[in-house]
């Protein structure tokens, strides 16, 4: 169940910068989706910013979305627009990031931290 949903037509026929953050604010994954448009750019709230992943048609239009090839893997694949739903849709299915040499640095930190503060 999605924790925020999007307004009609909130994503155009041009591009969209998705992000996914932490509680933090921190930028845990971004996409730049994109039908090729010259002027289309990733940014956050105006702001250029460089993209996890750039998904796109190469010019022949938006995508109808697009799926992890494999759960928690770094390449993607476009969704078909018809039938719906898409053969290539994954529901069920958890499509986790795999976690960043950064997050777990972070995560073992904050382990010690805990640790320390037991003893």
């Amino acid at each position: 169940t999605p924790d925020q949903s999007l307004p009609a037509n909130a994503i155009e026929n041009s591009s969209a910068t998705m992000i996914l953050v932490d509680g933090e604010g921190s930028i845990v994954e971004s996409f730049f989706i994109s039908d090729g448009g010259s002027g289309d750019a990733p940014n956050r709230d105006g702001v250029a910013i460089t993209v996890d992943h750039e998904i796109g048609t190469g010019g022949s239009g938006y995508p109808a979305g697009f799926y992890r090839v494999g759960d928690g893997a770094s390449s993607f694949a476009l969704l078909e627009y018809s039938p719906s739903p898409a053969p290539s849709a994954t529901p069920g299915t958890a499509n986790i990031p795999e976690p960043s040499v950064s997050a777990l640095v972070t995560l073992f930190l904050g382990w010690m931290l805990l640790r320390r503060r037991r003893e």
